[in-house]
């Protein structure tokens, strides 16, 4: 706006000077964008982008010359959904690091999440304009709920989860899902607790009071303190320094005489007497799909319990929606709501976030049956619903495919370590799926199946995001006709998710020609980092009984290289994640061998592989066993001299293990 220009440039590998096209175009998109809504303008001379091809994080902000892995800083012929979307955010991230984390930079290392939760906020507010605001928040959850990296899973082995850690080994560890999600997500609910307008008062005396100079964590929120004239002091005690997350419950009354609805909520934290300070947007919804008018609000729970009051409610509303948005960090379940409700909150909530979480809580009714009775029937009324939302067109291509996604992992978080139980149950609800709705998904499957180009790349992410689930659904049976399919698309795809997608499903079945084509696939993408990184992620992603052995064939090869991280993440993270195949005795074995070879070459990727045991405590008695003695040897063979990160990990596993098992036996 004054005139002053900048100049933006972009240093790439030699011959690839096509795939900085879209991130150039990303990135002034982003500079214009930030100075519009976070009234910032940059006051260098030249803004540099470096393309690194190593590297443990998507990037690493420096005063006008950013890193960001080659991955996101390019937009090639391999580029897969995930990486575009990713690119948008990383780089409207790094931009907003001139900001916040070098004109005002963190006071010291434990107060590193100030500078990665603010700028993941703004990152979000530019996602959310930038592509379906719901879509990108359903993408959001399902970061929080990973269940190998995700912060909830992190807090729920009870070994980590404090945002304002008390110490570390190495800087790197300060850097994971609870500094960039859950910290994120404390942003998020400092604006829900404030309102907008105190919020973005309260930033902007930030960045003016600590400009060119550092702020601690307390200084930060003292602003906010200061314009709003709200004690912020418990928020932060509760959110910053304690491990663990709230898990809420609510229960509705309706009392016709007084024409009041009620709301009661409760929430408990493990461990901890102590509250959180949540909010919690909800309205109350009539059987038309609209809110009531006036209902919509932002209840603050500060306490143990809460109650929630509407008056002047002439009838019942058909439901209650609740926590629209995810509003808080953590669990929620509404005790009370009905059947009916759910299926009514589902299909009309005028919240398409909390459509979406009904149909969660439908689907977790079905998989808890299934898990506790192998044999049980899964019900008509749900694979009915289920029916309704493959042919109802009014739905976004994003939403459908959220809808008919089936989770492995289920809401409710006490059956989260049934592993083997949660792969049966979703294979056997994919199946159903599958014997009564094959013809509508293929029909479902041809009108999505665009071949032609999209007017962007970023305009087809949400058809290709919703064909990708209709494969893994037409492909579950493991047919002849399923494997000439995947292989169809394959063959004819016309941009990398598509091709990816296909593969993925394929070496999920027994095809006979699986094995040829994947190799076919390695000797045209090897020689293209990303394409590599692709096919690593295929192979990590199989299925079938030879699974361990392409492992070990792909680490073999003379082009895998265990140092580079990009290719560990892609074919170790990956098989790590495929809970089919790691919660078996191979698998368990394979966890631990990996992170024996891998900790004193690459502590970070390590850690994550050891993810996978972080609830040993929690699992079922013979499984816990059978961990503990892997983590044993791990112990063993990985000393702290070695790798601090890695043997201080395993301690606190093995401390918990022997702990539940003390417990088992009194």
């Amino acid at each position: 706006p004054n005139g002053r220009g900048v100049q933006l440039e972009y240093l790439v590998p030699p011959g690839h000077l096509a795939g900085a096209r879209l991130p150039m175009a990303i990135l002034k998109d982003s500079v214009r964008w930030i100075e519009r809504t976070q009234g910032y303008q940059y006051t260098g001379d030249v803004y540099r982008t470096i393309c690194m091809n190593k590297s443990n994080f998507g990037g690493m902000e420096n005063v006008g010359n950013t890193t960001i892995v080659t991955d996101a800083a390019l937009i090639g012929e391999h580029s897969l959904d995930q990486q575009l979307l990713y690119a948008h955010a990383v780089i409207v991230h790094e931009f907003e690091h001139n900001q916040c984390g070098s004109e005002t930079t963190m006071d010291t290392p434990f107060d590193v999440w100030l500078n990665e939760a603010y700028t993941v906020d703004v990152e979000r507010q530019y996602m959310s304009e930038r592509f379906d605001p719901t879509f990108i928040r359903l993408q959001q959850m399902d970061s929080i709920r990973n269940p190998l990296l995700g912060p909830l899973a992190i807090e729920d082995g009870g070994h980590a989860g404090r945002i304002v850690r008390d110490g570390f080994n190495d800087p790197d560890e300060l850097i994971d899902g609870v500094t960039y999600v859950k910290a994120a997500e404390v942003i998020r609910m400092l604006r829900l607790v404030l309102g907008k307008d105190h919020f973005v008062a309260g930033k902007e005396l930030y960045f003016q009071r600590y400009r060119g100079g550092n702020a601690t964590t307390d200084q930060f929120f003292e602003c906010f303190e200061e314009i709003s004239g709200v004690s912020l002091e418990a928020f932060k005690r509760e959110w910053l320094y304690r491990v663990g997350y709230p898990a809420v419950t609510a229960e509705t009354r309706y009392d016709p005489a007084s024409r009041r609805l009620v709301v009661d909520f409760r929430q408990h934290c493990q461990g901890s007497p102590s509250s959180f300070h949540l909010p919690i947007e909800l309205a109350l919804v009539d059987t038309e799909g609209q809110d009531l008018p006036g209902s919509a609000r932002v209840f603050q729970l500060t306490a143990a319990k809460g109650t929630c009051e509407f008056s002047g409610i002439t009838e019942p509303p058909r439901f209650v929606s609740i926590n629209r948005g995810g509003s808080f960090y953590g669990s929620f379940h509404h005790r009370n709501a009905t059947l009916e409700q759910r299926v009514a909150q589902a299909r009309l909530d005028p919240d398409a976030f909390n459509r979406i979480e009904a149909f969660r809580q439908l689907s977790d009714r079905e998989r808890i049956a299934l898990l506790t009775a192998s044999d049980a029937a899964v019900s008509e009324p749900w694979l009915d619903l289920y029916g309704d939302f493959i042919r109802d067109p009014e739905l976004s291509p994003g939403l459908r495919g959220f809808f008919l996604r089936i989770e492995e992992q289920p809401l409710d978080r006490t059956y989260c370590t049934w592993y083997p139980e949660l792969v049966a149950a979703r294979e056997r609800l994919m199946t159903l799926v599958n014997q009564r709705y094959r013809d509508d998904l293929l029909e479902l499957l041809a009108a999505v199946d665009n071949r032609g180009p999209d007017a962007t790349l970023a305009a087809g992410i949400e058809a290709r995001f919703l064909k990708a689930i209709l494969l893994q659904l037409i492909t579950v049976d493991d047919s002849t006709a399923g494997h000439d399919l995947l292989i169809h698309q394959y063959r004819t795809a016309t941009n990398a998710n598509d091709r990816f997608a296909a593969l993925v499903a394929l070496n999920r079945t027994s095809a006979p020609r699986r094995r040829e084509i994947l190799e076919e696939v390695f000797q045209r993408w090897h020689r293209e980092p990303s394409g590599y990184a692709n096919y690593l992620k295929i192979v990590g992603s199989g299925s079938q009984d030879d699974f361990f052995t392409m492992i070990a064939e792909e680490q073999r090869r003379p082009q895998f290289d265990l140092s580079h991280p990009t290719l560990c993440r892609s074919l170790l993270v990956t098989a790590a994640a495929n809970t089919k195949m790691i919660w078996t005795d191979a698998g368990i074995s394979w966890v631990g061998a990996a992170v024996i070879e891998l900790a004193p070459v690459n502590g970070t990727t390590a850690g994550r592989l050891l993810n996978t045991f972080q609830h040993v405590a929690g699992l079922k008695p013979d499984l816990r066993r059978r961990v503990t003695a892997v983590l044993e040897t791990i112990a063993g063979e990985v000393s702290a001299a070695a790798s601090p990160t890695i043997a201080g990990q395993v301690r606190s596993y093995l401390e918990a293990a022997r702990a539940a098992e003390a417990a088992a036996d009194q």
